[in-house]
């Protein structure tokens, strides 16, 4: 039924409904339908798809979620790099690190948490873009992410 309706002219707002629904009950087998969404000319409809991405978490989502990392709108940037962080696809690890350098602090705070769920590397990245001095905002995001990771495993 929601295949059926995914596939109908509808409001953004209906549509926006369909697609969060995918996402929340998960069901992976609509995919397709919703990786067709990606480029919809509505913001809010390409920010959905992003967060249905990654709570779907298919690997198959990364090509996705990197087009829509370098979307035009940055809340769209900031969706596609939090689900980006979910996946923890290490093929994407260059596109977070470069992201902690947005000019947006949603989309660099969304970077920052997807590197620290990335494991090794993705702390590693966070302590040299920590540690640089070019950007200063890129530096306190790393600094900020890394120090909640440290606190937030010692209460553990």
């Amino acid at each position: 039924l929601v295949k059926t309706h995914l596939k109908k002219p509808l409001s953004p707002e209906k549509l926006g409904l369909l697609v969060e629904l995918v996402g929340a009950i998960p069901l992976r087998s609509l995919y397709q339908e919703i990786n067709a969404l990606a480029g919809h000319p509505d913001k809010e409809i390409r920010i959905k798809v992003a967060r249905t991405l990654g709570k779907l978490l298919l690997p198959e989502s990364v090509q996705t979620l990197v087009s829509l990392a370098a979307d035009a709108a940055w809340e769209v940037q900031a969706q596609a790099v939090k689900s980006l962080g979910k996946l923890r696809d290490r093929d994407t690890l260059d596109i977070l690190t470069g992201s902690l350098f947005s000019p947006f602090w949603y989309v660099r705070y969304n970077a920052g948490y997807g590197l620290g769920e990335m494991g090794e590397e993705g702390i590693r990245r966070l302590k040299k873009v920590a540690a640089q001095q070019e950007d200063r905002y890129a530096k306190d995001m790393s600094v900020m992410v890394l120090n909640d990771l440290i606190y937030s495993s010692e209460a553990a």
